[in-house]
């Protein structure tokens, strides 16, 4: 009994501090998914004000497909409702937690992972600490407490933000890639990252579970994307039963990568991310798993969203009187 008792005392003590820990972690957790809330990321977590289960195709990656897939460009030409969640310079363990947040909400039929993010090692404490940090939000938002008041740590959870770019990031910079024939075999060979494997596993068996098609997707980047790349992704996807889309064969995406890049063929632009979301696009049609949403009013903030998008983007160019509408 006295041992017991000796027991006992460490873990309420351990019980009291879990419950504080939560209830640090309640207070400082951003209760609307807005830049002034202290939200991480706020483009990309934009999706989280969008109606539940509206979205039918969830894009994960890393900077390549936020600069290179535009889901406004493939709602008007398809009908399609589709997100990019994606981080600049994440790895792996980042889409993986995105993926999961995304279906707490939403019950996508496709996901596309872009290929890009397997080639970013995978850091085994990162890994940790993104599980650390969804357990106990304290841990990532522990700096709310400079920017966020009291009375909006007090308030209950309410999404508010939405974005016409749906996750897209306008880059309107223009910078010609030198290497155009970055696709021209020379006999090299590369290997995925060590643990990389096991999260798309992991990506997949949550997409059979859910019956959602989960096809991998390399976009069109002459800095990112070879020949020895192509081959590894291709024989990677065939193992594991997944459909692999490669938009940087030959003829595949028109791009001009004396205008259709952003960085010297590290991403596109905004003319490139047009050519790759069309080509895309046609390829999610003719698999015939996504429908068309165009003519139901219940989507119709797409069709405002679409209008406002594109004349902010021609805007950006210096094109004022852009009609979104004849595009």
């Amino acid at each position: 009994m006295t041992y017991l008792k000796k027991l006992g005392k460490p873990c309420l003590f351990g019980l009291i501090l879990l419950t504080l820990v939560l209830a640090v972690s309640w207070l400082f957790y951003p209760k609307n998914n807005t830049r002034e809330a202290g939200i991480e990321d706020f483009i990309s977590n934009a999706f989280l004000a969008e109606p539940e289960n509206t979205l039918d195709v969830l894009i994960l990656g890393d900077s390549v497909p936020k600069f290179g897939l535009m889901p406004e460009l493939m709602w008007h030409e398809q009908g399609y409702t589709s997100y990019v969640c994606a981080t600049a310079g994440k790895a792996i363990p980042k889409a993986a937690e995105l993926m999961e947040q995304f279906l707490e909400r939403q019950s996508p039929r496709v996901i596309l992972l872009e290929s890009n993010i397997l080639f970013r090692p995978v850091d085994g404490g990162y890994a940790r600490r993104l599980e650390m940090e969804r357990l106990f939000p304290v841990l990532r938002y522990h700096n709310n407490w400079k920017n966020v008041s009291l009375g909006q740590m007090l308030r209950p959870v309410e999404y508010t933000c939405t974005t016409p770019e749906k996750g897209y990031y306008l880059c309107k910079l223009i910078e010609p890639a030198d290497n155009p024939d970055y696709m021209l075999d020379t006999g090299k060979r590369t290997e995925l990252p060590a643990g990389v494997l096991s999260y798309v596993r992991e990506i997949q068996e949550v997409c059979t579970r859910r019956g959602i098609r989960l096809i991998l997707v390399s976009l069109p980047s002459a800095q990112n994307m070879n020949a020895a790349c192509s081959a590894l992704l291709a024989d990677t996807a065939g193992s594991l039963g997944i459909p692999y889309l490669d938009m940087n064969d030959a003829g595949a995406v028109p791009i001009d990568w004396q205008t259709d890049t952003a960085d010297a063929g590290d991403h596109l632009n905004f003319w490139g991310a047009k050519k790759a979301t069309r080509y895309l696009g046609t390829y999610l049609k003719n698999l015939e798993l996504l429908p068309d949403h165009r003519e139901d009013p219940s989507y119709g903030q797409w069709n405002t969203d679409y209008e406002i998008f594109m004349t902010q983007a021609y805007a950006a160019y210096g094109n004022t009187d852009y009609n979104p509408i004849e595009e």
